[in-house]
């Protein structure tokens, strides 16, 4: 039998997880086969198996924290909050000062809208340990969005003294002066941003604006161009840039810019975005299929078998019943097609009754 497992680890070392799962399992009394069956399982992403086999070896030897704590993340992963709940509050009361349990569980808690608890437990975390920057990081997010900003720095400036190269806390600073209007100083925390490669829309388009502010105009037309790669349609582009050629005296060019954003401010994209939403459906991208099928929504609210078709791809995308359940209810309000309001209704009752499976 020693044989035998020292042949599974090898298997599993080798990422052959299945064959593994295999030679664990002709001894499964064992506490450790059912935890290596399980991390195999995880790392296959068979999730719901890896549970099974964690309860196994938990049920074998109910004193391994190690087990519980991945069982705890497990139950977190798929979104089976109230027993990731109630293992990790198990795990606290053996080991309180662990900062990561009280993370996680924050975590758990801030998933289940339960904010002001969560912000409990990352309080711990970080009072536990001040260089958690996971937890110091939510504080100071935290802080900023409720507009206490002296926490907010002092959370900020901690995170930066003990990891400069953080970028969510570059990122943070960067909003923090951009918000204070402090656009000077905001500068050099979106460039170290771009240089890390942490581009988007919104930093492209905040460094314009801080660069127009501080009269970086040439820089600041770079920055509104960079943001159209990701917002080509977006008509306050090519407004912003013509600001930026009226202030540079050149007219032709502001001339061209807003003419641009004027044209596209009258058009609407209700076509382009259901043909698109529709090829992210059919290569499986249901999220991407979701944002665009919305976009059709924002446009045209009259368009409500939208609403289906948002409520048929989140029961792709999501595992939890309760989330589906509410897409489908809100589609159940909006359409008023016979056909597909029988498979609403039919769905709705199927997820009411998983529902209350997993509850009893």
């Amino acid at each position: 039998m020693q044989a035998q497992t020292k042949k599974a680890d090898t298997l599993y070392q080798m990422g052959n997880y299945s064959k593994a799962i295999e030679a664990y399992s002709i001894d499964s009394t064992k506490a450790y086969n059912q935890q290596m069956i399980a991390k195999a399982y995880h790392n296959l992403e068979n999730y719901e198996k890896a549970k099974e086999h964690y309860e196994m070896a938990i049920k074998i030897d109910s004193t391994s924290s190690f087990q519980q704590f991945e069982l705890a993340k497990l139950y977190y992963k798929t979104s089976d909050y109230t027993k990731a709940i109630n293992l990790y509050n198990k795990l606290i009361i053996k080991d309180s000062l662990n900062p990561t349990l009280h993370y996680n569980l924050g975590l758990v808690y801030e998933n289940t809208n339960q904010k002001p608890l969560a912000y409990t437990y990352y309080k711990n975390a970080y009072r536990l340990d001040t260089n958690y920057l996971k937890a110091s990081y939510k504080l100071a997010a935290a802080a900023l969005l409720n507009h206490q900003y002296d926490y907010c720095l002092k959370l900020i400036k901690e995170g930066l003294a003990t990891n400069p190269n953080n970028l969510d806390f570059i990122n943070l600073m960067a909003v923090y002066y951009y918000n204070e209007s402090d656009y000077y100083r905001a500068i050099p925390y979106f460039e170290k941003l771009i240089d890390h490669n942490q581009t988007s829309a919104t930093i492209y388009r905040r460094l314009g604006i801080c660069y127009y502010k501080a009269i970086e105009i040439e820089k600041a037309i770079d920055a509104f161009t960079n943001q159209k790669y990701f917002e080509p349609y977006n008509p306050d582009i090519p407004f912003q840039i013509g600001k930026c050629y009226l202030k540079l005296n050149e007219y032709e060019k502001a001339e061209e810019q807003l003419l641009e954003a004027i044209t596209l401010k009258s058009v609407t994209f209700t076509e382009e975005y259901n043909s698109l939403a529709f090829a992210y459906q059919q290569q499986e991208k249901y999220k991407e299929a979701i944002k665009y099928y919305e976009l059709v929504l924002k446009e045209n609210p009259e368009n409500t078998f939208m609403y289906y078709k948002i409520a048929v791809n989140a029961d792709k995308l999501y595992t939890n019943p309760k989330k589906v359940l509410t897409y489908y209810e809100k589609a159940k309000e909006h359409v008023d097609i016979p056909y597909f309001l029988n498979g609403i209704d039919k769905r709705i009752k199927e997820l009411n009754e998983q529902i209350a499976t997993t509850s009893n």
